[in-house]
């Protein structure tokens, strides 16, 4: 099944408010918190039929069978689905607006890989698509404490940020563009 039919699926299972579609090949994802200095990251280069999920607006999808658990609930800022050079990737984006640790992120990581897996289940039962498990997955925390500009060449193309466990920490400016290819480590 092609990638922009998966896609579809996705947008199609999903509620419509929950989220937020590329203009032209960029994302913007925000932050709505009224304390919140890091208010937003521009990723460009995304393709034209990316989109992304407000995961930590989704609510955990068994809040009314399991009993409360804090890190069951929380959730990521989003998690995007773009195509780069054809091919499908999905990124876990957490904004802060302070210096985080691992310990601040991973849980909300966790939880949305969980997500993603319910996410996939369910494409692959209801809509007969491939499992996009497979698809490649990164982890980024962009934050703004000694913020610098993203130069324009690959970020530590030595760096594993393919789990929960293992994001990748961005200091940058609210608002700062970064580009896909960069972060994929991708020739520009």
């Amino acid at each position: 099944m092609s990638v922009a039919t998966t896609f579809h699926a996705i947008r199609q299972l999903l509620q419509p408010a929950k989220i937020v579609a590329s203009s032209g090949s960029s994302l913007i994802i925000t932050e709505s918190g009224k304390q919140a200095t890091m208010r937003s990251i521009q990723l460009d280069g995304v393709g034209a039929h990316a989109f992304f999920i407000q995961h930590d607006k989704c609510g955990f999808p068994g809040n009314a069978s399991f009993a409360p658990h804090g890190s069951l609930h929380r959730g990521c800022d989003a998690i995007g689905f773009c195509e780069v050079d054809g091919d499908p990737f999905i990124l876990f984006i957490e904004l802060k607006s302070y210096e985080p640790t691992l310990p601040d992120v991973s849980q909300q990581f966790l939880a949305a890989e969980c997500f993603l897996r319910y996410l996939s289940i369910l494409l692959e039962r209801y809509c007969n698509c491939d499992d996009i498990l497979r698809w490649p997955q990164r982890y980024f925390v962009f934050h703004n404490q000694a913020a610098t500009p993203l130069s324009k060449k690959a970020i530590r193309p030595d760096f594993d940020n393919s789990q929960p466990d293992r994001p990748m920490f961005l200091p940058v400016n609210s608002g700062a563009k970064a580009y896909a290819r960069q972060l994929l480590n991708r020739p520009l």
